[in-house]
């Protein structure tokens, strides 16, 4: 299911049944698809589409989704799901960081670093696989593993 609203809810739910409790990033649905417009889904196609791994990935880490096809697996927005098993680094950002964080689905590249107070030349000097002009930043896309992990605090 997609949609554009915006119900306040708890800002952490907790995790489903059953779920792995070893994963690097859980998802607290619904899966925002685009910051401007707000829609949302709780489809397990786009949920493995935006994180880069494949729905019957989530439906093995989250059992409460077994027993459905992977063309009707939705997640609920009562509980939180495991979407990247592993954690994955980046070996070409800088060494200085001290904070990184997941690229969030929804958001370009842009919006991204904007969203957090980063200037646009630094966020690309601290991850430069994302390229000179952020070519290679699509949030969730497999860029070095499942997920792209950016840089988004450095000392000097």
């Amino acid at each position: 299911m997609t949609s554009n609203s915006t119900t306040a809810r708890p800002s952490m739910m907790p995790i489903a049944n059953g779920t792995l409790m070893d994963c690097a990033h859980y998802l607290n649905p619904p899966l925002l698809l685009n910051s401007i417009t707000r829609n949302t889904s709780t489809r397990c196609s786009d949920i493995a589409r935006a994180y880069g791994v494949s729905v019957s990935d989530l439906i093995e880490w989250n059992p409460t989704l077994e027993g459905t096809s992977e063309a009707s697996c939705e997640v609920t927005t009562d509980y939180r799901y495991c979407v990247q098993h592993y954690l994955q680094e980046e070996e070409q950002a800088t060494k200085y960081c001290i904070r990184k964080e997941l690229a969030t689905p929804g958001y370009t590249c842009s919006q991204f670093s904007g969203t957090r107070g980063i200037d646009m030349a630094e966020f690309v000097a601290w991850n430069p696989s994302v390229g000179p002009d952020c070519g290679n930043y699509t949030a969730g896309k497999c860029i070095f593993g499942p997920f792209l992990w950016v840089v988004v605090q450095c000392v000097c």
